[in-house]
C-alpha cells in the first residue's frame, strides 16, 4: 500500500503518486482545476474585471455577470506570478486603491502585481453571494494556509460544506468538488469529527456528479482488506468490491488513467469482477498508452516473471521497463539496470547499468540507492567511494528502506566511511528489525546481550534472536540453543534477479576482535573466517594448529603416533643403505643404530611393514574401484548427453509453441481492434434504427388519428344518428402511407447520385426523412393491382425480425407511371448485397472470413423460418430469396429484402428456384429451402451457381471427390483471418447441407428448422409436417392437387380450393378467378 491520496484513503503506488502530486500542487497554489477561467494578465484585463464585479451595486440586473466577474478576479489576483525581471524605471508611488500591496500598472511596465488580501476580499464576497467556486476556493486557501489565508480546517471544512450546496452560481465541478475535499476531511477527522460513514456519503455524492477523482477515491475506500479506525476506536469496514469495481469502470470511462490501472488489478484479483487476464493486460496497456509509468512498469514485471496467467516473454518484458525507463520512472529505470546488469535479452554492459541505476537512484528508487552504495562501497563499476555510499544508503534509510537502515547500522558499528558509534548503529539496527529484516534481528539482539549501544538485557535479546529464527536464521537459533551469540556483519547482496536478499553473511568474531577490518563483501557472498577457531587456511583443510586438536591441547596417544614415525625413518633410513650396497650385507655402520632413537624397537618396525603391505593392498583395491567408477561415469556422461539431446528438443518444441502462442494473441488483438471499429458502427446503426422506428410510430399513430377523424365526419354526414366507436377493421395493422412529396424531397427527386442500386421490382434510392436515412424503392411496371399490394403491404408491416429488412411504409404517386408504380420506404443497410461482397466489387471490401459466412447462412436460416411461422397457420413464401437479396448492415448481419411481397410464376425459369415451381407452380415450405440451399453453394464457392450444368457440376463434385473439396472451396476464404485446415470440416458439413437442400424432390430437402439446428443455431419446433405428402398451404392435411388462376400458384388440396371459400391465392394475395386441376 502506498501514502494517502487526495481524499486520505492508502491506495497503490500509482494512485497514491498521482494524488500526493494533486496535493502537493494544491498546496502550492490552491486553485481549483475544474472550470478555471483564463486569468487576467494585463492592466486592462484587471480593470474589466474590477468594473464588471462593482456593477451589481449600480446594476442590479447585472448580478450574475457581477458574481462570476468577483470569483475571476479574485482567482486573478491569486495566480499571478511575480515578473522575472524588475522593471527599469524606479517604481511609482502606491495607488489609491484600498489594497497597498498592488502597484500601479505603470510600475510594473505592463504587468499586473499579485495582490493576495484583495483576492480574498472578492472570493469572499463572491463566496457570500452563494458562488460555489468562490466557496471551494477558500476551502482550499484555509485547509493550506496559503495567499495570506488562516490554516484552520474548521474554516475549510465550513467552506467546503457550504460550497456543496450552492448550486446557482459555479458548475457541478465545483461542488462536487467540495464534497469529494469535505470527505477527505471526514476520513481523518481534522475540522470535522471522523465517520468513515459521513466520508463514503460525501464521496458517493462527488461521484454521483460525475467527479471521476471522487469515483476513485470512494472505490479505494470501498476496497480496502482492513477496517478503517476512527480517533474514538471504532472500526469501520466498508468494503464492497462490486460496488469499487462499478466506479473504477466509470472513472476510467471518465479518461482517469489510475482507474485503468487499478481496474486492471480487479481483473487480475477477481474482485468485484469476474477473473480475466485478457482484460486486466488490455488496460494496463491502455494506461501504459496513456502514458502511465506504474502501468508500464506492472506490464515489465509480469512479462518478466510469467506472473498471473501471463506468458513470460523477456524481450517483451525489456520493452514495457525501457519505455517507463525512458519516461523518468525510478523504478523502471531501476529494472532497466538489471538486465544490462545480468545481460537479458541485451548485451551484458555493466556501464549501462551504472548509467541507469545512478538515474534510478536520484529519482528517488529506494533499491537502487541502495544498489547504488553498495557499488560504491565496494567500487564495483564505479570509483570506490565511501562518503557516496554513506550518502545513498541514508538517502535509502530516509525512505523507511530496510536494506538500507541495515547498511548505515553496520557502516556505524564498525567505522566504514562514518565514526564509529554504537548508539547510532543500535537505532538503525532497530529500525531494520522492525521492519523484519531477520539478519538486523539477530544483531540487534547481540547488542542486547553485549549492551553496545543500549543496556545489556538478556530477555530483550532473546525476543529478538527468537523472532529472527522464526524467519529461519541459523545464527539466531544457534543464539537461543547456547545462549553465546556472536556478531555477525550482515551485508544484503543482489540474487540472480536483482532484488535485494533478506541476509549475506560475512562473519567477524567480536568479543576477541573489536579493532580488526569488516570482512570486505565484495569477496562474495560468505567470505572466509579471519585467523582464529576453524579455518581454511595454508596448513590445509580444517588444520587444528601446534597443538592438533581443536582446542589446542594435546590428544591421547601422541606418544605412540610420534614413535611409529621415528620407526618410520628408520625404517626408510636402512632400505636407502640396502640400496646403495647393492643387495650385499650391510655393515653395522651403515645402519642408523649409531644415534638410536628412543622408543624404537623391531616390534615397531614390523608394524610399519604390515601398514604398507595394507596400504598397498588398499591402493589395489582403489585402483579397481577407480576402474568400475571411471565406467559408471563414462555411462553417465552418454546418459547425459541424450538427455541433453532431449531437453534441447523439448526447448525447440516450448519455443514453437510459444511462437505460435504469441501469434494467436496478436490475432486476438487484431481482432480486438476489428471489433473495436466495428463496435461504434453498430450502436451508431442501432440508434439510427430505434429513432427511425419511433419518428415511424409516431408518424402512423398521427395517420391513424386522421383517419379516425375523417371516417368520424363522413359517418356524421351520411347518419347524424350513427355513433363514433373504432371498428374491427381500423384496429388492425395498417401500413404507413407518407406523401408521395415527401419521398420525393427525401431523394432529391430520384436523383442518379442519389441511386444505390437496381432491385428485382425497380431501383433503390437513399433517402432522408426527418434527418433520419433510409432507403427507397421504387417499383416499375407492376403488373398487379394495388388491391393485391395492398395486402403484401399490410403483411410486410406485419413482420419484424432480425434477419428481415424494417419495412418503414409506403407512397404512392397521384399519377402511377411505367416509371413509378409504388415507392417502398426500407432502412438503410450500409454493407451492400451478399453477393457484392462475395464478388468484392470494391476493393475497399475486406474478404468474408469462414466464420462470417457461417453466421450469414444461420441468420438468413433464422429469417425464412420466422417468415414461415411467424402467423400461425398462414405461412409467408419469399420465391425470390438469392444472394442479391441478402442485405448486410454494419455488424454484417444478415438481412433478407423484398420479405412479404411474393412473386408468381413467369414463363421465363428462374435458375434459382426449385424445379417442381419452374415447371408448375408448385409452393410448399420446402420451395424456398432450394433458394437457400443454392446461396449455401455461393457461400462455400464464391461463384455464381445459376445453371443446371453448375449445380449438376457441384454434385458430382461433392459425391464423387468429397477428398478433394479443398478445390471448390473460395480462394478468398483461405486468406481470410481464422482460416485453417480444421475449417474444412466446417466446409463439407455446410456443401453437405447445401446439396441435400437442392434435391430435385421437394419430399427429400430438409425444413428451415432442420437447418437451423445443423447449423448450431439449437432446436426450434416444426410448424408443419416433417413430410412431403400433406402440404396443402391451408389445411396442411392433404396433398397439393389444385392450382389457382390467373397467378398459377398450385398449392391447394381440392377440398380447399373452393372458389366461394378462398378469395384469394394465399401466396400472392391476388384474387382467385379459377380453379384448376393439376398432378405430379
Amino acid at each position: 500500500m502506498g501514502k494517502e491520496n487526495a481524499a486520505g484513503v492508502s491506495s497503490t503506488s500509482s494512485s497514491s503518486s498521482a494524488s500526493a502530486a494533486a496535493a502537493a500542487a494544491a498546496a502550492a497554489a490552491p486553485v481549483s482545476t475544474a472550470a478555471s477561467p483564463a486569468f487576467a494578465t494585463t492592466p486592462a484585463q484587471l480593470d474589466d474585471l474590477r468594473r464588471r464585479a462593482s456593477a451589481s451595486d449600480a446594476h442590479p440586473d447585472s448580478t450574475s455577470d457581477a458574481i462570476e466577474a468577483q470569483f475571476q478576479l479574485g482567482l486573478a489576483l491569486l495566480q499571478l506570478a511575480q515578473p522575472a525581471v524588475p522593471p527599469a524605471a524606479p517604481p511609482a508611488q502606491p495607488s489609491t486603491s484600498t489594497s497597498t500591496s498592488t502597484p500601479s500598472s505603470s510600475s510594473t511596465a505592463g504587468k499586473v502585481m499579485p495582490d493576495h488580501p484583495q483576492a480574498l476580499i472578492w472570493l469572499r464576497r463572491a463566496a457570500e453571494r452563494k458562488h460555489a467556486g468562490a466557496a471551494l476556493q477558500l476551502g482550499l486557501l484555509h485547509e493550506y494556509g496559503a495567499a495570506g489565508a488562516p490554516k484552520s480546517d474548521q474554516e475549510a471544512a465550513a467552506w467546503y460544506q457550504r460550497a456543496q450546496s450552492m448550486k446557482q452560481f459555479g458548475t457541478v465541478q465545483h461542488t462536487s468538488e467540495a464534497a469529494r475535499r469535505y470527505a477527505s476531511l471526514c476520513l481523518v477527522g481534522r475540522g470535522v469529527k471522523q465517520s468513515v460513514t459521513d466520508a463514503i456519503a460525501w464521496l458517493r455524492i462527488a461521484a454521483e456528479a460525475n467527479n471521476k477523482f471522487a469515483q476513485l477515491d470512494l472505490a479505494l475506500v470501498l476496497s480496502r482488506e482492513s477496517p478503517l479506525v476512527d480517533r474514538d476506536g471504532t472500526k469501520s469496514n466498508p468494503r464492497d468490491e462490486l460496488e469499487a469495481s462499478k466506479w473504477l469502470h466509470q472513472a476510467a470511462l471518465n479518461g482517469l488513467t489510475d482507474a485503468q490501472y487499478m481496474l486492471a488489478e480487479f481483473y487480475f484479483a477477481g474482485r468485484g469482477v469476474k477473473k480475466d487476464v485478457p482484460e486486466a493486460l488490455r488496460r494496463l496497456k491502455v494506461a501504459a498508452a496513456r502514458g502511465h509509468n506504474p502501468a508500464r512498469v506492472r506490464l515489465g514485471a509480469l512479462y518478466d516473471k510469467g506472473e498471473s496467467g501471463v506468458l513470460r516473454d523477456r524481450a517483451e518484458a525489456f520493452k514495457w521497463y525501457m519505455q517507463a525507463a525512458e519516461a523518468g520512472d525510478a523504478v523502471g529505470e531501476y529494472a532497466v539496470a538489471g538486465f544490462y546488469k545480468k545481460g537479458i535479452h541485451v548485451a551484458l554492459n555493466d556501464p549501462e547499468s551504472v548509467k541507469w541505476l545512478i538515474r534510478s537512484a536520484e529519482h528517488g528508487c529506494s533499491d537502487a540507492q541502495v544498489a547504488l552504495g553498495s557499488r560504491y562501497m565496494d567500487g564495483k563499476g564505479v570509483g570506490q567511494d565511501r562518503k557516496a555510499a554513506v550518502h545513498w544508503f541514508r538517502k535509502s534509510s530516509e525512505q523507511l528502506n530496510r536494506s538500507g537502515q541495515f547498511w548505515m547500522a553496520n557502516i556505524f558499528a564498525n567505522g566504514r566511511g562514518l565514526t564509529k558509534n554504537d548508539k547510532e548503529a543500535f537505532k538503525y539496527y532497530k529500525m531494520a528489525a522492525e521492519q523484519g529484516l531477520a539478519a538486523a534481528q539477530y544483531t540487534l539482539g547481540h547488542m542486547y546481550t553485549k549492551g553496545r549501544g543500549v543496556a545489556a538485557s538478556q530477555a530483550e535479546a532473546n525476543k529478538w534472536f527468537r523472532r529472527a529464527a522464526d524467519q529461519g536464521n541459523l545464527h539466531a537459533k544457534a543464539a537461543l540453543e547456547s545462549t553465546a551469540a556472536e556478531e555477525i556483519e550482515m551485508v544484503p547482496q543482489e540474487d540472480e534477479d536483482d532484488e535485494l536478499s533478506q541476509v549475506a553473511v560475512s562473519s567477524q568474531k567480536f568479543a576477541s576482535r573489536m579493532g580488526s577490518a569488516a570482512v570486505d563483501s565484495s569477496a562474495g557472498g560468505f567470505p572466509s573466517s579471519t585467523s582464529g577457531g576453524v579455518s581454511t587456511g595454508s596448513g590445509g583443510a580444517w588444520s587444528q594448529g601446534a597443538g592438533g586438536s581443536f582446542d589446542g591441547d594435546a590428544a591421547p596417544g601422541t606418544e605412540g603416533a610420534a614413535a611409529t614415525a621415528a620407526a618410520a625413518a628408520a625404517v626408510a633410513a636402512a632400505v636407502e643403505a640396502l640400496s646403495a650396497s647393492g643387495g650385499a650385507a650391510v655393515a653395522s655402520s651403515a645402519i642408523p643404530s649409531a644415534t638410536p632413537v628412543p622408543g624404537v624397537t623391531f616390534g615397531h618396525m614390523e608394524a610399519v611393514v604390515q601398514q604398507l603391505h595394507a596400504s598397498d593392498l588398499h591402493a589395489k583395491q582403489l585402483a579397481v574401484q577407480l576402474d568400475a567408477a571411471n565406467r559408471l561415469f563414462a555411462e553417465f556422461e552418454t546418459r547425459y548427453r541424450t538427455l541433453e539431446v532431449q531437453i534441447a528438443t523439448v526447448h525447440q518444441q516450448l519455443q514453437a509453441q510459444t511462437q505460435q502462442a504469441l501469434q494467436a494473441e496478436n490475432r486476438a488483438l487484431v481482432a480486438e481492434q476489428q471489433l473495436a471499429t466495428l463496435r461504434p458502427m453498430y450502436e451508431e446503426e442501432t440508434t439510427r434504427r430505434s429513432q427511425l422506428e419511433q419518428a415511424v410510430t409516431t408518424l402512423m399513430q398521427q395517420i391513424q388519428h386522421q383517419q379516425q377523424q375523417q371516417q368520424q365526419q363522413q359517418q356524421q354526414a351520411n347518419s347524424p344518428h350513427a355513433t363514433t366507436g373504432a371498428s374491427s377493421q381500423q384496429q388492425r395493422v395498417v401500413p404507413v402511407e407518407f406523401p408521395f412529396e415527401m419521398l420525393s424531397n427525401a431523394t432529391s427527386g430520384f436523383a442518379p447520385e442519389q441511386k444505390l442500386g437496381q432491385g428485382s421490382f425497380g431501383e433503390v434510392y437513399r433517402g432522408a426523412i426527418q434527418n433520419k436515412r433510409v432507403a427507397v424503392k421504387r417499383l416499375v411496371d407492376m403488373t398487379r393491382s394495388f388491391e393485391a399490394l395492398q395486402a403484401d403491404l399490410t403483411l410486410a408491416a406485419k413482420l419484424r425480425h432480425a434477419n428481415l429488412v424494417l419495412f418503414v411504409g409506403f407512397a404512392r404517386p397521384a399519377v402511377p407511371t411505367p416509371n413509378c408504380t409504388l415507392c417502398i420506404v426500407y432502412e438503410p443497410v450500409i454493407n451492400g448485397s451478399l453477393r457484392d461482397r462475395l464478388d468484392r466489387t470494391s476493393l475497399d471490401f475486406p474478404a468474408l472470413s469462414w466464420e462470417l459466412r457461417r453466421s450469414v447462412a444461420l441468420g438468413v436460416a433464422n429469417g425464412m423460418y420466422f417468415l414461415q411461422s411467424a402467423l400461425p397457420s398462414e405461412p409467408v413464401f419469399h420465391l425470390g430469396l438469392k444472394s442479391t437479396n441478402v442485405l448486410l448492415d454494419a455488424s454484417f448481419v444478415p438481412k433478407i429484402s423484398d420479405t412479404g411481397f411474393a412473386r408468381t410464376p413467369s414463363h421465363q425459369l428462374s435458375p434459382f428456384m426449385c424445379p417442381e415451381y419452374n415447371q408448375t407452380g408448385y409452393v410448399s415450405t420446402r420451395t424456398d429451402v432450394y433458394s437457400f440451399g443454392i446461396l449455401l453453394l455461393e457461400l462455400v464457392t464464391g461463384k455464381v451457381t445459376v445453371d443446371q450444368t453448375q449445380r449438376d457440376s457441384a454434385k458430382l463434385c461433392w459425391r464423387r471427390q468429397r477428398s478433394s473439396l479443398e478445390a471448390l472451396v473460395d480462394a478468398q476464404i483461405t486468406t481470410a483471418p481464422g482460416w485453417g485446415p480444421e475449417r474444412l470440416t466446417d466446409v463439407n458439413e455446410l456443401a453437405a447441407l447445401a446439396m441435400q437442400c437442392v434435391e430435385d424432390f421437394h419430399a427429400d430437402r430438409p425444413t428451415f428448422a432442420a437447418a437451423i439446428a445443423r447449423l448450431g443455431g439449437g432446436t426450434v419446433p416444426e410448424r408443419y409436417p416433417a413430410t412431403g405428402d400433406t402440404e396443402c398451404v391451408v389445411c396442411f392435411q392433404n396433398p397439393i392437387s389444385r392450382k389457382v388462376l390467373p397467378c398459377m400458384h398450385a398449392a391447394y388440396c381440392a377440398r380447399c380450393a373452393d372458389v366461394n371459400m378462398l378469395k384469394a391465392c394465399r401466396v400472392c394475395h391476388t384474387r382467385v378467378e379459377h380453379v384448376a386441376p393439376v398432378s405430379f
